[in-house]
């Protein structure tokens, strides 16, 4: 019994079918059903109910499922400690981000990382959206960044969907209303975040698509313009940039054009440990 073949089968209890769990560890079905049989006759036991269409534990397999779950627990905890005695530089991870770690709920995660494996270092360093072209040959481990980027030997994960919203203040005209166009706003003054980043191209481009031509456009930080909104302005901005917020005397409006400007991982693939287990957790 190997600890490939316990994570195996508790890959199957979590996912609930051979298929979704194979797709989840890389390997086939197949190959799947070959390592958990060979597992059950290395038991001398039948750990799975196949009677049924779906996948269900036998009461043998509830119980292993139990002592299982408890060895891969003390396996992590063994190969942490142990990768303390490691390169330091194995176990440092190194990522690039926007400063959106509190708007998407990033820094959450990063800390249940963090207490996971205690022995790996994580260094973020936060940049705006103006810099990104001067350290993107930095070699960073991970960026995290809005849109698709150019990054030749990295591979790319998409983290959050975030779509354009419209928020108006509650005296505005339609502020009342959820499901409005871009267009329900052309005399309107638009409000966008700075010019350089990727959230004012999205709109601009929007915009030109629509034939949408705004007589006054006024760019800034997304708390100010959030601040700037009166009778008669609008901002647009990304929804879920919207969460840190007090919103109680704003409205926010779904628009008709869905229009997408995604968070994704970019990692670079590499041997180091600390990198894929990062990977795997997000």
């Amino acid at each position: 019994m190997t600890i490939d073949q316990i994570q195996y089968f508790c890959a199957i209890c979590q996912y609930k079918t051979f298929s979704h769990a194979a797709l989840e560890l890389h390997i086939t079905q197949s190959s799947l059903s070959k390592h958990m049989i060979k597992l059950e006759n290395e038991l001398d036991i039948i750990l799975f109910d196949r009677s049924h269409r779906q996948i269900t534990l036998t009461k043998a397999g509830e119980q292993f499922y139990l002592d299982a779950q408890k060895i891969l627990k003390d396996y992590y905890h063994m190969m942490n400690h142990l990768d303390s005695f490691k390169d330091n530089t194995q176990n440092t991870i190194h990522i690039a981000m926007l400063p959106i770690l509190s708007q998407y709920n990033l820094a959450s995660k990063i800390d249940d990382f963090s207490s996971l494996y205690p022995s790996y270092h994580v260094e973020i360093d936060e940049i705006e959206e103006r810099d990104i072209q001067t350290i993107l040959n930095n070699q960073y481990d991970i960026y995290i960044l809005r849109g698709d980027m150019d990054l030749p030997h990295y591979k790319k994960i998409l983290l959050y969907k975030d779509k354009l919203t419209a928020v108006t203040s509650y005296k505005h005209p339609l502020s009342s209303y959820d499901d409005l166009s871009i267009l329900d706003f052309k005399d309107n003054e638009i409000l966008l975040p700075p010019q350089y980043t990727t959230i004012a191209h999205i709109a601009l481009d929007t915009f030109k698509a629509l034939n949408f031509c705004p007589t006054h456009i006024r760019y800034g930080r997304l708390e100010t313009i959030l601040s700037s909104l009166k009778d008669y302005n609008v901002a647009f901005v990304m929804e879920k940039t919207l969460s840190m917020y007090h919103l109680s005397n704003l409205c926010m409006h779904s628009l008709e054009e869905e229009v997408y400007g995604n968070i994704y991982l970019y990692y670079l693939p590499s041997g180091k440990t600390c990198i894929q287990n990062f990977i795997s957790m997000f």
